[in-house]
Parts: structure tokens; sequence; C-alpha cells
């Protein structure tokens, strides 16, 4: 059995998953203002096992992420989770709570992980989650696009050549040119 430190005056440090999801003497508020930790674990699918996630079941945000508060504010749910499981109130400034198993309504604190933006940002890119290329909404070119002009002008021809042939912008057609040659 996962064994969760929560916080709150009416709760032992340490309380067993199936306490939380069946003890219906639990309050829904915590005297001294704090969130309870029955009433956002109530919340949460703690029907899995330890090693898998536990889905957030309140709403959510666009990006899936789960949506709590933490005693008057509104964050979210896995930020709240991992807070509720270190028994603190606050995070530093600039630390982010990061998912390891990269499934945004996800609470289960063994799959979360401190950190900043820029860790979280790499994870992000290690896992492919970041919208590159054509899966960018901002692309301009298609990846079939961006291989013509490369070898168009890796066989010399001039970037306004490849525009006017392409019917592309000049600046189009030279970030690509100039991303192949690692000028920019």
């Amino acid at each position: 059995i996962l064994k969760l430190k929560l916080a709150g005056e009416d709760w032992p440090k340490e309380i067993t998953v199936s306490n939380i999801a069946n003890d219906d003497n639990a309050a829904s508020h915590c005297s001294n203002g704090r969130v309870s930790p029955h009433s956002f674990w109530r919340r949460v699918d703690l029907s899995r096992a330890s090693a898998e996630c536990w889905p957030w079941l309140g709403s959510t945000n666009k990006d899936g992420y789960g949506i709590a508060k933490f005693g008057r504010v509104r964050t979210t749910a896995h930020r709240v989770a991992k807070m509720l499981h270190d028994d603190v109130q606050t995070l530093p400034t600039g630390i982010v709570v990061r998912h390891v198993c990269n499934n945004p309504p996800c609470c289960n604190p063994a799959h979360l992980l401190l950190g900043t933006q820029k860790d979280n940002a790499v994870d992000r890119n290690l896992a492919n989650r970041q919208a590159s290329g054509e899966r960018n909404g901002r692309a301009k070119l298609s990846a079939d696009l961006v291989s013509v002009i490369r070898t168009l002008s890796a066989q010399g021809m001039k970037v306004r050549e490849i525009a006017n042939l392409l019917g592309c912008s000049y600046g189009i057609v030279w970030s690509t040119y100039a991303d192949a040659l690692g000028v920019i």
C-alpha cells in the first residue's frame, strides 16, 4: 500500500490511499484554512495500482491538466497533489511540478517531480511533445517543401530563385536556407 504524507491538523502525517478514498467522516474543509486532503483526493481515481497514473476526476483546463483549489487559490491538480504529499503550503518561486509519466491529469505523487521550467522544457523535448515542423500551428512550410528548398540550395540555387520557383516569400526561403547552413 502506498502511503502519502498529508497536510491538515486533523490528519496523521501518513495515511494509506484506501483510507483517503473511504473516510466518510473526513471534513471537506480544514478548520485552519488549508485544503482538506480528503476533499482533494476524492477527486482523484485512486482505484489504480500505485505504479499507474491516478487521473484527476474534476474539471480540466484546455491542455488536460486538472484544476483544483489550494486554499483560496486555483491551480493545477498535480501541483496540489505534490504539495499535499510533501506537506508544504507553497513551492519556491520558479519551481514547477513535472510529470514523469507525461500524462497531464495524473496526480500520483510517485509520478511528480519538482524542477524548473527549463527542466520541464527538456522533459517535453525528450518526450517529443514539442510541436515542431508541420505540427507547429505557426508552420509556413510542409516538411516536403523544406526538403526541396534544402536540396535546391545545396545544388547552388540562389534564395530568390528558389522563392520565385516555389511561390514562397524570400524571407521564408531564407530562413530555411540559413537554418540548413547553420547561420541561424
